[in-house]
């Protein structure tokens, strides 16, 4: 007890080493967090006014791993271990923020973090913690690493939490606990480190063991991760916008997180709320005016699907514009505008395109469209827009037939 006490004095007696500290953390992503230049060069500039010299006199720019490296040698061998937190990095890191066992002098890292750890500054001694963790440069010993994050974690250094709540999620070093998991990734995150809410966010976000997801409360910490410019968080609530919520579990509540993702912009959100807003399980809720209020926003987000979803609701008042929104999002891949387009076209009437008709089915039916190869089909059958050819017909019959689409089955055997 009175080492430890010892160690954090030493720490806290040197004047800005948290703040700077912090800085490095944040500048080379240790953290997850992406930070602009400005945000980097601000809490340097806080360090400095703490004190620090070294973050006064910073010769790199934000995200220069390797010259901070070159800068900071001389004050990790003169024994300041923020400055040696730095140069393990660079030893054990490829890409700044991510452990690499490639790394070509990973094998020489530990010792710098030893030397931090050593000095009192347990991050330190959870990047100790962590090469132990994931065997770079060093054997791997999963016991040893939890026992460096758990001692880290009571010291009050948040990264040992949450690098705790990982072993208990995974089982690495201890049995598999997500009870623990959960307490330790809480603490994290109760105290502002966000790496702690995505982790969180993903017990919520994911059934595992049996639990049941709980959307609403994944989307909230992955919100809160992700305000703060913790970059996996943003993926992962992009992830549960896009395919993480069963909106038939809870309609109106799903639309509801689906309308505020498209707020924050989140064009996969647009396009969910939309869809959801026209469906039959709303119920007396749907809203087209609303669904169509969310595709033009998801459009505004240069989101393909919306705006060809768009183009369709707006065919009826204003063909050319709708022709044109389902045209571009056919050619950026989205096979059911190909498909609305291509029926709108093969239609009798003013409008009428055979053969534009044909080849825009022809594209949807290579995007995987059940009802563009149909339509191609008959195209090919009836010699409309397309060469008459009976044997391509039933091949694309066939295709047909495989999506689920019946009445290709019935066409087929007759050809």
């Amino acid at each position: 007890m009175i080492a430890l006490l010892t160690l954090a004095f030493a720490q806290d007696a040197r004047p800005g080493l948290a703040e700077f500290t912090a800085a490095l953390v944040l500048d080379f992503h240790e953290d997850g967090i992406h930070a602009d230049d400005a945000a980097v060069d601000a809490a340097y500039a806080k360090a400095c006014e703490a004190g620090e010299q070294l973050a006064c006199d910073r010769p790199w720019r934000p995200g220069e791993l390797q010259s901070a490296r070159t800068a900071l040698e001389a004050s990790c061998g003169a024994g300041h271990p923020a400055s040696c937190l730095a140069v393990g990095w660079s030893k054990a890191q490829i890409t700044p923020g991510i452990y690499h066992q490639e790394a070509p002098e990973a094998s020489d890292a530990m010792r710098f973090f030893e030397t931090a750890c050593t000095a009192g500054l347990e991050r330190g001694c959870v990047e100790k913690g962590a090469l132990l963790q994931l065997g770079v440069g060093v054997e791997k010993d999963e016991a040893a690493a939890l026992a460096m994050h758990q001692t880290a974690c009571q010291q009050g250094e948040m990264a040992g939490c949450r690098r705790m709540g990982a072993l208990y999620h995974a089982g690495l070093g201890v049995k598999r606990d997500l009870d623990k998991a959960r307490e330790y990734y809480a603490k994290a995150c109760d105290a502002g480190y966000l790496g702690g809410c995505n982790s969180l966010g993903l017990l919520a976000h994911l059934s595992i063991d049996g639990r049941k997801p709980d959307p609403p409360a994944a989307v909230a910490l992955y919100i809160r991760a992700c305000d703060g410019g913790h970059e996996a968080a943003c993926n992962n609530l992009e992830k549960l916008y896009a395919a993480g919520m069963r909106a038939e579990e809870d309609p109106p509540g799903r639309l509801a997180l689906w309308e505020a993702g498209c707020e924050r912009g989140v064009a996969v959100a647009c396009a969910n709320g939309a869809d959801l807003v026209e469906a039959e399980l709303m119920g007396d809720a749907r809203d087209t005016a609303k669904a169509k209020a969310l595709r033009e926003k998801g459009c505004d987000l240069d989101d393909p699907y919306s705006c060809g979803m768009l183009g369709k609701s707006m065919l009826p008042e204003d063909f050319d514009k709708g022709r044109e929104l389902l045209r571009t999002a056919c050619e950026s891949g989205i096979g059911e505008a190909c498909t609305i387009l291509g029926d709108a076209l093969g239609a009798k009437g003013a409008r009428y395109d055979a053969v534009r008709s044909a080849s825009l089915h022809a594209k949807g039916c290579e995007l995987g469209q059940a009802a563009s190869c149909n339509a191609l089909a008959n195209a090919h059958w009836k010699g409309a827009g397309v060469d008459k050819d009976k044997e391509r017909a039933r091949e694309l019959y066939g295709t047909a037939c495989a999506k689920g689409i019946e009445e290709a089955c019935k066409r087929a055997p007759k050809l």
